[in-house]
């Protein structure tokens, strides 16, 4: 029993040790060279064909500003009021479209919604 409060200083540094890495990691996010893989611009192209290809027109095409708000781990939120313009005419439509990129994967498309 005499060896119990020996273990106790070490066992409360070792917690210390893993709460101040957990904390500075939480804090820093993801590392500067996989943040350098997306950018909003990607994002936008990512979304401006992922609306394109949900169009009930398959020739429409999509015009006008869409913005990408980055949401952090490589998540984007896109928005914009658009032009589809097809078969039947220009049509004015909101859009939203959240993209995300990761690194093993790529860009992928988690959601979109074309207003009518």
């Amino acid at each position: 029993m005499a060896d119990v409060p020996k273990i106790i200083p070490a066992l409360v540094f070792g917690l210390v040790v893993v709460s101040a890495y957990s904390i500075i990691t939480r804090e820093t996010g993801p590392p500067p060279e996989v943040e350098a893989l997306h950018s909003s611009e990607d994002a936008i192209g990512q979304c401006r064909e992922g609306i394109e290809s949900r169009l009930s027109d398959r020739g429409a095409r999509v015009q006008g500003l869409l913005t990408a708000e980055y949401l952090g781990g490589g998540e984007y939120a896109v928005r914009g009021a658009v032009s589809v313009v097809g078969a039947s005419g220009r049509v004015a439509r909101p859009v939203l479209c959240e993209a995300q990129f990761r690194p093993e994967e790529g860009w992928t498309i988690e959601h979109v919604e074309v207003g009518s």
